[in-house]
């Protein structure tokens, strides 16, 4: 009988929690059932997930579309492909690396390739260049690689979220967030300081009802709008005559 090792801080983790119950259900079990493997990568057709969750057909399909959006999960045909799965369980040793090469060596050409095109990261990268080290089998290469996209991508989030005066609706504002900055580095600045600069001007005294939803701030691409700074209203002010002056300031 297999055995899976999962980390008490699988409920803790924030993608984790943000997931409704079916959509819990059906990660614990894609990582658990006893099709897994050491590489993560297995085939399990819907009719088997159905029959052993309990859910129905559009409840998986809605889900299994939402884990693919995500990049958590990958489903190719009957094929399942786990992408952090070795966050939460994990098996080392040279027995377990020879075991890991030859269950990859099964999987048809196929449906590795569609997984490559989906990762844009190849299953088959060799494990002995300076750029990955020597880290022990494939499958483990790929995970970490997107694991620390996914990890770097969450945290930056969690910062924007600290900052934004409105918090409404995280799940939501976390996946809008993902979707428009990607690895785009520049961008998460942008976001980044264009949300605090308006909470010095455009949001400085406004009532927080007034203030947009993160999803509606980061739909509308607001990091792009001008924003009048205190030293640019100034200097826009010694340019104004003595009338503009009176004009605007009069009661």
């Amino acid at each position: 009988m297999k055995t899976r090792i999962i980390h008490t801080k699988f409920w803790e983790d924030s993608y984790i929690a943000e997931l409704n119950p079916k959509e819990k259900l059906l990660f614990l079990y894609l990582i658990t059932n006893q099709r897994v493997n050491l590489v993560w990568f297995y085939e399990c057709p819907d009719r088997v997930i159905l029959f052993d969750t309990g859910l129905s057909n559009k409840e998986l399909q809605e889900t299994k579309k939402k884990f693919m959006e995500d990049r958590r999960v990958l489903f190719v045909e009957n094929y399942v492909y786990l992408v952090n799965a070795n966050k939460y369980e994990s098996y080392t040793g040279e027995k377990n690396k020879v075991a890991s090469e030859k269950l990859l060596s099964q999987i048809s050409t196929p449906i590795k390739d569609e997984v490559n095109r989906l990762l844009d990261t190849p299953i088959d990268t060799p494990i002995d260049t300076p750029s990955i080290g020597s880290i022990s089998h494939k499958s483990e290469v790929i995970s970490n690689k997107l694991e620390v996209i996914n990890n770097k991508s969450e945290e930056n989030f969690e910062k924007f979220w600290k900052t934004y005066p409105r918090k409404v609706n995280k799940k939501k504002s976390f996946e809008k967030y993902l979707k428009l900055v990607g690895k785009d580095n520049e961008l998460v600045g942008k976001i980044q300081s264009a949300i605090e600069m308006q909470l010095e001007t455009t949001y400085k005294k406004t009532e927080k009802k007034y203030i947009p939803h993160p999803t509606t701030w980061l739909n509308n691409a607001k990091w792009e709008d001008e924003v009048e700074t205190p030293k640019k209203k100034f200097a826009n002010e010694r340019t104004m005559t003595k009338k503009e002056r009176l004009e605007k300031y009069k009661f």
